[in-house]
C-alpha cells in the first residue's frame, strides 16, 4: 500500500521526518501538496514563503 506524505507549511525534503519515515518503509510514497492561498495569507507567513510555493508549483 502506498504512503501519502502531506506537505503543508514545511516544504523541506532533506530533513522532513514523515517523508524520511515513508521512504524507509519500502512502500511507494505519494507526496501531496494542496495549494491553499488562504492558508498562506495568515499573519505569521511571509510573502517570500508564498512566492516559493508559486514558483515551485
Amino acid at each position: 500500500m502506498a504512503i501519502v506524505v502531506w506537505f503543508k507549511r514545511d516544504l523541506r525534503v532533506a530533513d522532513h521526518g514523515p517523508l524520511l519515515a515513508a521512504a524507509r518503509s519500502g512502500q511507494p510514497v505519494i507526496p501531496l501538496y494542496v495549494v491553499e492561498p488562504g492558508y498562506w495569507q495568515q499573519p505569521d507567513t511571509s510573502q517570500r514563503q508564498w512566492a516559493f510555493v508559486e514558483i515551485t508549483g
